[in-house]
């Protein structure tokens, strides 16, 4: 492929030029962009992590909801894909069954689609009720990809963020397939789905397709 290099690939020759390394070493340049992407997110998600891909984005997102619930257990779709590190492995069913967690709930990842699936009315949750099962977060991929992209209405998406947090967990929303205006109709995804996010994660399309992820959060 000939010709002039497209604006984001003369971007990143320009950088790589002054400074390629860790973002633990600070530049004014992924500060600005932190700034930039936090402008998009509701104001109460004020605080932001980069890492270098979706599956560190959503394993810092787990760490996190389990600190700030001192909950171990999760909620996901039957079929969901968050990553593929050790902790969102077990958060992963397509990957198999979910394997015992390190602490005191003996399944960390339940299954949400029968109580909170897009054709159901509600979230009538019955795993919740009476079984002990102590949820520190709810994760969705916005774009339903492997729940087979679903369209529901926001209603479906606020019911569950209702019945989750009663629960007392956190809700993560997966953006990687969907986030940074691929709705078409929103910048987010949990947007369009009707969610109220705790926590935003992003992968490589938050930097075009290069290696890097994103968690976005309130501070704690």
């Amino acid at each position: 492929m000939s010709g002039t290099p497209i604006p984001v690939v003369r971007a990143v020759q320009r950088q790589a030029a002054i400074l390629a390394t860790h973002t633990r070493y600070l530049h004014s340049g992924i500060l600005d962009y932190a700034e930039r992407l936090l402008a998009k997110l509701p104001a109460r998600l004020n605080a932001c992590l980069f890492v270098n891909s979706g599956s560190e984005a959503n394993d810092v997102a787990w760490r996190m909801a389990q600190f700030a619930t001192g909950h171990l257990g999760a909620l996901v779709m039957r079929n969901a894909y968050h990553g593929i590190t050790h902790a969102v492995a077990a958060l992963t069913p397509r990957r198999g069954a979910a394997r015992a967690s390190r602490g005191r709930d003996r399944c960390p990842a339940q299954r949400a689609s029968d109580c909170c699936s897009p054709g159901r009315r509600g979230c009538g949750n019955p795993h919740l009720g009476g079984t002990g099962f102590e949820p520190a977060a709810f994760y969705l991929d916005t774009a339903l990809t492997s729940s087979g992209v679903y369209d529901p209405a926001p209603a479906w998406g606020a019911a569950v963020s209702d019945r989750v947090r009663a629960a007392g967990c956190l809700i993560v929303a997966d953006e990687v397939q969907y986030g940074m205006g691929r709705p078409g109709s929103h910048f987010w995804g949990f947007e369009r789905r009707g969610l109220d996010p705790d926590i935003v994660t992003l992968g490589k399309p938050v930097a075009n397709g290069y290696p890097m992820g994103w968690s976005s959060q309130t501070a704690i």
